[in-house]
């Protein structure tokens, strides 16, 4: 007949065993990584969301203290207006000129002061910013950890495969083996 490949059925039946054996635990770890970074990814967008919502309370609570502040400056700034022109109008021949450049800086001041309010609105843009930019790493390192996690069990996926090849060859060289006895 031909030379007879020698099978170690006590081999094969431990080959096989650790095969079963470690199945079930390389699924283990590969679900675990997967619904792990799924709530990774979830935590992430959590926080952002938690970062972008109290951002806009803030930028809220800024404009809303800006506009209160306008419109105070705004009142004082008219009553000052008043008041000088109350003095203007006792003194318009001795003061007109000193009590109208006093009139233009009292404006001006105030002008400038609501200007400078109304720049602090670009601390709300800016944590907004910063709120995206945190939002966006977290959208990557999700992104990063669930394709590690993929890699990961494609990788068990293909050994596994590799193992079960091997042994289904050693399986139809037995089986052959058995073939050629009959």
């Amino acid at each position: 007949m031909g030379a007879l490949i020698k099978f170690d059925h006590d081999q094969f039946e431990m080959t096989l065993m650790k095969i079963r054996a470690n199945l079930p635990e390389d699924m283990k770890r590969a679900t675990k990584l997967v619904r792990d970074s799924e709530k990774i990814a979830e935590d992430a967008r959590l926080k952002a969301e938690d970062i972008t919502s109290s951002a806009r309370t803030q930028a809220q609570q800024d404009v809303d203290k800006a506009r209160s502040e306008i419109g105070m400056m705004r009142q004082l700034a008219q009553s000052e207006i008043a008041r000088e022109r109350e003095a203007f109008e006792r003194e318009i021949q001795l003061q007109t000129r000193e009590s109208l450049e006093a009139a233009k800086y009292t404006v001006q001041e105030a002008e400038e002061h609501a200007q400078k309010i109304i720049s602090d609105t670009e601390i709300v843009r800016a944590a907004e910013i910063a709120a995206r930019d945190i939002r966006n790493r977290a959208d990557t390192e999700a992104a990063m950890t669930s394709e590690g996690a993929n890699d990961y069990a494609a990788s068990v996926l293909w050994d596994l495969q590799q193992a079960l090849e091997k042994a289904t060859a050693e399986i139809e060289r037995g089986r052959e083996v058995l073939e050629q006895r009959r």
